[in-house]
């Protein structure tokens, strides 16, 4: 008996002083006993919750899901680390691993139920962080105007399109599957190799490195690359940035056939070759001049060279030109404008060569002058492009409005300037009733096209300046309104809702109309400095569950709880 009763004991102890919120309910769901970790998770102090229900535990749409649990411990089975959502006493919900097991009478009968559940909501949180902090990573590698790879042990498992531009082909899927040493040239792939074996082995990244490529059409390319150890969906991998220099290794090639050829045929060069004395004025120009610049010879010996710059460039060329002079370095490469003859500017590439006499003293400089205005408007050309990419990743691909990624900070926006101002911010989240049995019933092409219908017609109607409508996900849609408050919205939603239904595009099958509905769950809100923009969405959300859960094709409201 002493064993017995110290056995028990210990087990109370163990309950009593144990993290995790524990419970005793009987056959009919009522709380029997609980631990201090439960009132402290939960918020119900024993005396208040024992005897009733477990109803206020659960959320309403969790009730049907827990009865079925429960009824299958009621059976002799066993619930082990099942995660679902509880809620407090005062509303806010939580994230839980739960156990729960049978209790048996001295007959082996099911007496009553125990469980033990575990607050999993920060973890939640973090997991949460960590699918958005990768889906950010995500977009930026696909949408980098940089070719970047992955690979595991030398198979290709990943490139972005500009890697696939750069390779030749038409898309990444022509390339991944294939292992790497398939586009390293023959003179780099024992080098590439040895590099590969000893990133798995030792996980070390590797600064920039040049090497040559071989395009799918077999063309040879100079690339530098810099490869950073990684994990990749759980596995090690390799993650490879790749610098495409070809035409910078053509320059430098061109550049010193260029020099090399110099004295023989200065005065038959498409680049300008000029020569300065000590206080930088001309003293030679070949006769690419005229064709460059528009000057004869006569406009341009003796007179300084900074005259035929651009003033924005003439300070700063004046004063690196006169410290290479006084340091002593023989050479120098930069872009800058020079003036032409007519007036206008021409961009040029100046290659200078500083001359020193055998006493170390500055006599002069030479220099090649090299036309790059059309190259110069390709770069600005590609950096627009880029600029567009950036405003198109924004953007969904499939309705032409925003996506959910802009939607998160135009919210964070607009939630700040309605805290500053204290004027109310209203969302509207709609969803396509029966959109599976849509697609399933008229393909999926013709989904989509139900799915740009919608979207132009949502922002057709949400026509001031500020309302903002993106695809929030799948079927779903969601309108921010600046400045409307709640009975704005209802109406505007109820507009939305009828003129939805007005477009007429069937839907057999669906037990809502044979017409496309939608529903809609409405929330508005005058933001504070505690509150967070967050409530908002949920409360929309759940106006929204409510709107199915009453029959679909209708227009519900939402209470936007406060933190």
């Amino acid at each position: 008996m002493k064993q017995g009763l110290d056995l028990k004991k210990c087990i109370e102890s163990l309950i009593d002083h144990t993290t995790h919120a524990f419970i005793v309910i009987d056959l009919e769901a009522n709380i029997l006993q609980v631990n201090q970790a439960f009132e402290e998770m939960y918020g119900w102090p024993a005396g208040e919750i024992i005897g009733q229900s477990t109803s206020p535990l659960i959320p309403h749409y969790l009730r049907e899901s827990t009865r079925a649990l429960y009824e299958k411990v009621r059976a002799g089975g066993h619930v082990t680390n099942f995660e679902t959502q509880r809620q407090r006493r005062d509303g806010s919900l939580l994230h839980i691993s739960i156990t729960i097991s049978p209790i048996h009478d001295q007959e082996g009968e099911v007496a009553a139920l125990a469980g033990i559940s575990r607050d999993i909501t920060e973890q939640k949180r973090i997991e949460r962080a960590l699918r958005e902090s990768n889906e950010r990573y995500r977009c930026l590698v696909e949408f980098s105007s940089e070719p970047i790879a992955v690979h595991a042990d030398g198979w290709l498992l990943f490139i972005n399109n500009a890697g696939a531009k750069l390779f030749g082909a038409k898309d990444a899927g022509e390339l991944i599957g294939r292992q790497v040493l398939d586009f390293v040239h023959p003179d780099y792939q024992n080098m590439v190799r040895e590099r590969i074996d000893k990133s798995y082995v030792n996980r070390t990244n590797i600064l920039l490195i040049q090497e040559k490529f071989i395009t799918l059409q077999g063309e040879e390319i100079d690339v530098e690359v810099a490869t950073t150890a990684i994990s990749y969906e759980g596995k090690p991998a390799t993650q490879v940035m790749i610098h495409d220099i070809t035409e910078q290794k053509n320059a430098e090639e061109a550049l010193r056939r260029s020099e090399e050829r110099l004295r023989r045929i200065t005065d038959n060069m498409l680049d300008m070759i000029a020569e300065t004395d000590e206080h930088f004025l001309y003293t030679y120009v070949s006769p690419a001049h005229n064709r460059l610049l528009g000057y004869t010879e006569k406009d341009m010996l003796s007179k300084p060279v900074f005259d035929f710059v651009h003033p924005d460039e003439k300070r700063l060329l004046r004063a690196e030109t006169k410290a290479m002079a006084a340091g002593h370095s023989l050479s120098g490469r930069r872009e800058l404008r020079g003036r032409h003859a007519n007036g206008h500017y021409v961009w040029l590439e100046v290659v200078s060569t500083l001359l020193f006499n055998q006493e170390g003293v500055f006599t002069g400089m030479v220099f090649t002058l090299r036309d790059i205005t059309e190259r110069k408007k390709a770069e600005m050309q590609l950096e627009e492009m880029n600029r567009t990419l950036h405003r198109l990743s924004f953007i969904d691909g499939l309705t032409g409005i925003m996506n959910r990624r802009y939607f998160d900070d135009f919210l964070d926006m607009e939630w700040k300037r309605a805290t500053l101002g204290s004027v109310p911010l209203s969302a509207i989240m709609v969803d396509i009733d029966c959109f599976k049995a849509y697609n399933d019933t008229y393909s999926h092409l013709q989904g989509d096209e139900c799915l740009k219908k919608v979207a132009r017609t949502l922002q057709v109607l949400a026509k001031r300046p500020r309302d903002f409508v993106a695809r929030y996900g799948g079927e779903e849609f969601i309108l921010l309104l600046p400045t409307t408050a709640l009975e704005g919205a209802m109406a505007l939603a109820e507009q939305l809702r009828r003129q939805i239904e007005a477009l007429a595009i069937p839907h057999l099958l669906s037990p809502v109309s044979s017409h496309v509905t939608i529903s809609l769950g409405v929330a508005g809100v005058v933001p504070d400095e505690e509150a967070s923009q967050m409530t908002l969405i949920e409360a929309a959300d759940r106006a929204l569950y409510k709107a199915k859960q009453q029959g679909r094709n209708r227009v519900c409201t939402g209470e936007v709880k406060k933190a």
